[in-house]
């Protein structure tokens, strides 16, 4: 695993195999979810998929390389959610 002062680049990833990795696309969807809908969209799945997921040791504090728009309209009690969900 690269180390984590070091940057996530196509050099770096190259070194890897990735040939058996899987993938998940989760859906964003704009606006505010609540109830059971909260967990079917944007990080709040991501942090659901990850939950469900058993990873090697190895892996722990591995980055997670995600694509998001809208950053700029974001508050700031989104970051402590997302800081959560990515914890």
């Amino acid at each position: 695993i690269a180390g984590r002062d070091e940057a996530v680049t196509p050099q770096a990833l190259r070194r890897f195999d990735f040939s058996a990795a899987g993938a998940k696309l989760i859906a964003s969807v704009p606006g505010r979810h609540t109830g059971p809908e909260r967990e079917l969209w944007g990080h709040m799945a991501v942090r659901r998929a990850l939950g469900r997921q058993t990873f090697q040791r190895r892996f722990k504090g591995a980055p997670i390389l995600c694509q998001f728009s809208s950053l700029g309209s974001t508050k700031a009690e989104w970051f402590d959610e997302i800081a959560a969900s990515f914890g």
